[in-house]
């Protein structure tokens, strides 16, 4: 598996999701926050929370806690439209 790393800072709220792309600026979409659930694979279980973008008609799920383990790092796990996403949290 090869990962590209890519820089847009990402803020999600249970209104709204915002990313900060370097060559278009700041794109917002309306999301609507659907609550926790829990998804399942051959490892076990996660919780993830669950989003739903109102003018797309998409859902997409992001871990409650960092769970996947790339060079030494943890990173939160975004399943949007089938594609997996590793984010890091900047506080």
């Amino acid at each position: 598996m090869v990962f590209r790393s890519i820089y847009n800072p990402l803020t999600i709220t249970s209104s709204v999701i915002e990313v900060k792309n370097t060559n278009k600026g700041t794109k917002t979409w309306a999301v609507k926050y659907q609550g926790p659930i829990r998804l399942t694979n051959s490892g076990g279980s996660e919780r993830f929370h669950n989003f739903y973008l109102t003018n797309h008609h998409v859902e997409f799920n992001i871990s409650d806690r960092p769970i996947h383990q790339y060079q030494g790092k943890s990173y939160y796990v975004i399943v949007f439209d089938g594609q997996i996403q590793l984010a890091e949290a900047v506080y």
